[in-house]
């Protein structure tokens, strides 16, 4: 292994970890501080963190078979298999499916099924995942500077549309599933299809994808840690001003 792909490998490896700790961080945060009447998904046991397992294990997954390590396959191989037994989709749909599961959220709203927070918080948790997907993909995109499949770009790492697609599904199934388990995997089918087309489209490797997806899933987490304290602040800051 070469020393720029060492070098590569270890700043995917830090971007990830340094997710994964922020999740542990604000899972803790939240676990501590936030009240009864706080919204809030996080319990003080250690079965919260239990959540982390999927999204580290897709994350790790994804750097292992990195298009630049080639262990234990080369992502390329992945990439072939689907050019030749699938076809590449020439359609730039998944532009706007990314965001289908989280649209499928406000649209169950308005048809009068309700989701465990109401819409303006549903509102701001979702922009907060938003945010903190933006702090960490974008900047990881530079900082690896992975070659797309296509040759285009030197921004493939992680796959921005799969991060996106996996935090709204995330935030559907954190919403609903205590009215029915479907929701969860209709949102998440929804989001693996996005993954797929990315590869299909010859954006992304695979890799891009796995990172990607965990990514997603762990700043919609993240967000609904973060939220409550984020509130409970909010509206201790308003009552002060109130009271001058």
């Amino acid at each position: 292994m070469e020393v720029h792909e060492i070098t590569r490998f270890l700043s995917m490896a830090k971007f990830a970890f340094l997710a994964i700790v922020l999740a542990i961080f604000s899972t803790g945060i939240a676990a501590q501080t936030a009240d009864t009447n706080a919204v809030s998904i996080v319990k003080s046991s250690p079965d919260s963190y239990k959540y982390l397992i999927p999204p580290a294990l897709t994350i790790s997954s994804g750097i292992l078979i990195s298009n630049s390590i080639g262990w234990p396959f080369p992502a390329s191989d992945a990439r072939s298999f689907v050019q030749h037994n699938i076809g590449f989709a020439h359609t730039e749909v998944d532009n706007y499916l990314q965001f289908a599961p989280a649209a499928a959220v406000g649209g169950l709203q308005l048809s009068g099924i309700k989701g465990k927070n109401s819409v303006s918080d549903e509102f701001f948790l979702y922009v907060l995942s938003l945010a903190l997907q933006t702090v960490i993909v974008y900047p990881l995109k530079e900082y690896t500077g992975v070659l797309r499949p296509d040759g285009s770009a030197r921004n493939s790492m992680p796959s921005g549309h799969t991060s996106t697609a996996f935090a709204g599904a995330t935030f559907m199934y954190l919403e609903y599933r205590d009215v029915s388990p479907w929701y969860g995997v209709a949102a998440y089918t929804s989001a693996a299809g996005i993954g797929s087309m990315r590869i299909m489209r010859d954006r992304h490797w695979l890799s891009d994808v796995l990172v990607g997806a965990g990514i997603g899933i762990l700043c919609t987490r993240a967000a609904y840690a973060l939220y409550p304290v984020i509130k409970k602040k909010a509206r201790k800051h308003c009552a002060g001003i109130r009271v001058k």
